[in-house]
């Protein structure tokens, strides 16, 4: 896999924080453990280490390469 670029300071301004960390936390379920988009989406949101909202694991499973 390549790398993304990183984005610029202008965009990581656009999306809100817990939607970046949401995207970096499922992007890493995906590497670590290749676990399906599905999967991902649920353990964002049902686990109470992360407990992200349905719009944080939605837009961080949208950033999955």
């Amino acid at each position: 896999m390549t790398a993304r670029p990183k984005p610029t300071e202008e965009q990581s301004q656009k999306v809100p924080a817990g939607h970046r960390a949401a995207a970096e936390k499922a992007q890493q379920m995906l590497d670590d453990l290749a676990w399906s988009p599905a999967k991902i989406r649920e353990e964002l949101m049902d686990m109470y280490d992360y407990d992200y909202t349905e719009a944080e694991a939605d837009y961080g499973v949208s950033q999955l390469k």
